[in-house]
């Protein structure tokens, strides 16, 4: 392991050639949205909606770069296992038998998450100043952040690469994520200044990516389909 620094972004082992962000910028950002309303019988309350649109995260750069600044050499920070030889205490936490070391990596081809949302909606007008929508949601995210521990080995075995850096983060995209809902919601117009509103959801979700950003998408559904659950 050999240090790779943004004045000089090349690899002393492997040669390889690097911006000077040490990670590849991602430029193909764009989102575009789309949305329609049709009203398919004149004389009817009858309204059809439909959207699409395109969410990137941008927010993952600055998880990233706190996580990288909480390390060498801009901070004092290590990896170690307690032991008799080298007990670890809150009161000499940087004992002189723990060598300084990296906690977070990041792959310097990162790329940029995203989520594709769609929706569908169907609107009628009831007596009694009622409304009823029937409303479907659909959300597919793509390259979401992955992290894992490199060069690990079951507990009680002999470590197989003595050689090889240890207790470290490793970042990188590919992950994927889902999510499905239908809603049907009941609304009472504001009328003699009452209004009620009766809404029920069922949707199902499935991801295997580790979060989108550190802060979510924060634009209605796109941020539910990050949620780890199934509904």
């Amino acid at each position: 392991m050999a240090p790779v620094l943004g004045s000089d972004p090349i690899g002393p082992l492997t040669g390889a050639h690097y911006p000077r962000s040490l990670i590849r910028g991602d430029r193909l950002g764009f989102e575009p949205r789309i949305g329609i309303s049709w009203r398919p019988i004149p004389a009817s309350t009858i309204v059809v909606r439909a959207g699409y649109g395109v969410y990137h995260d941008t927010s993952v750069y600055e998880t990233t770069s706190l996580a990288l600044a909480q390390q060498a050499p801009l901070s004092k920070s290590l990896s170690v296992q307690n032991s008799a030889a080298c007990p670890l205490t809150l009161a000499n936490g940087f004992n002189s038998c723990s060598p300084t070391s990296n906690t977070f990596a990041v792959d310097p081809n990162f790329r940029i998450g995203y989520a594709q949302t769609w929706e569908l909606t169907v609107q009628r007008d009831l007596p009694g100043a009622i409304q009823l929508s029937a409303t479907y949601l659909g959300v597919k995210g793509t390259h979401g952040p992955q992290q894992f521990l490199p060069n690990t080995y079951p507990v009680g075995s002999a470590n197989p690469c003595t050689d090889c850096p240890l207790g470290f983060v490793y970042q990188t995209s590919g992950r994927n994520s889902t999510r499905q809902a239908g809603q049907l919601q009941l609304r009472r117009r504001l009328r003699s200044g009452f209004t009620a509103s009766l809404l029920y959801t069922y949707s199902k979700s499935i991801d295997d990516d580790a979060y989108l950003g550190g802060r979510r998408l924060g634009i209605g559904p796109e941020r539910q389909a990050q949620q780890r659950r199934r509904d």
